[in-house]
């Protein structure tokens, strides 16, 4: 059986940064598009939709953010498939397919993925309800406070592990062969809690990064609802009996200049974690698909070996066959 690699997850992370900087500097036009569309699409369909209907502004928001969302689920798709090709390249530069149906066939494994972790969840949450009320609930007399918040934390921890085990696949659809879920569940096996960390890791880090550039604005003007002014959309007056009364529907609007800044720093923040992201998973697969040296029939020359980012431990040939 083959000798499982470990995943260095420090050395990843670096390599993280490094990629995330490359895409940044090398696809600029189209980070800086994917920030600026969405909130344009979604200020250019409110004015068109409702200038065209009037008074069904509300629905006509909704409708702009729904399309908005659509366009955004595409535009994740298509800069993760970007970083997987630009990292993926330098040791399978002979197989890398990117097409219409490159990106649903992503798309549908998302959904697939998704599913999975739904139904394990739901199948946990059956189970340790059911398991605690038999058990505990007589102990506790219905008194127990933290048996809920307990299966939480075990339905969240179990639903990231499955979800970063089995994103494994998502890199590999670049190459027009994705691997199998099997082979995918077994690739990650023995890093599982590395992989985890990782990402947590890298998802704080823009956390704190997005609070911290965001920060300037809380001072300026304080909590979001203080920018927040209303606006009268509507107003209605009726006679009732003697008295005259008028109502007034009203609208919740940010000033523009906090509300156009925050709209930037959090799509800009959006973008670069999932490159980030993107690049995470695209460093974990080639690590992990890695054949040790002893295990090798031949050593490739050194000149054959990867270099640059992924550093000059890939003498990467794919595992699937020996998983």
């Amino acid at each position: 059986m083959a000798q499982r690699v470990k995943f260095p997850v420090f050395e990843v992370l670096k390599f993280t940064y490094q990629w995330t900087l490359t895409i940044l500097r090398k696809h600029w036009i189209m980070v800086l598009a994917y920030i600026l569309l969405p909130p344009v699409s979604v200020l250019a369909l409110t004015f068109i939709v409702s200038y065209t209907f009037g008074r069904a502004y509300p629905k006509a928001l909704y409708f702009a953010i729904f399309m908005c969302s659509i366009f955004w689920m595409v535009a994740f798709i298509h800069m993760a498939l970007v970083v997987h090709a630009e990292i993926i390249r330098i040791i399978d530069s002979d197989h890398i397919e990117m097409n219409i149906s490159t990106i649903i066939l992503y798309f549908i494994d998302i959904v697939m993925i998704f599913f999975v972790v739904i139904i394990v969840l739901w199948s946990i949450g059956l189970c340790g309800a059911g398991i605690g009320g038999i058990i505990y609930g007589p102990l506790t007399q219905g008194k127990d406070q933290f048996g809920g918040p307990l299966l939480l934390l075990l339905m969240a921890t179990v639903g990231l592990a499955l979800a970063t085990r089995l994103l494994l696949r998502l890199p590999s659809r670049v190459i027009g062969e994705p691997m199998s879920w099997g082979e995918v569940w077994r690739l990650g096996r023995g890093n599982t809690l590395r992989l985890l960390g990782g990402s947590l890791l890298i998802a704080v880090v823009f956390l704190v990064a997005t609070a911290v550039v965001s920060a300037p604005l809380f001072l300026l003007f304080g909590e979001p609802s203080g920018a927040v002014r209303e606006v009268v959309s509507q107003t209605h007056s009726a006679n009732v009996g003697p008295v005259v009364v008028e109502t007034r529907t009203t609208i919740a609007a940010l000033s523009p200049i906090p509300s156009i800044v925050m709209w930037f720093i959090s799509y800009a923040a959006a973008v670069t974690e999932i490159i980030a992201i993107a690049s995470y998973f695209s460093l974990a697969y080639v690590y992990l698909c890695q054949i040790p040296e002893d295990e090798q029939e031949e050593t490739p020359p050194a000149s054959a070996r990867g270099s640059g980012p992924l550093g000059t431990a890939p003498t990467c040939r794919t595992r699937r066959a020996m998983c």
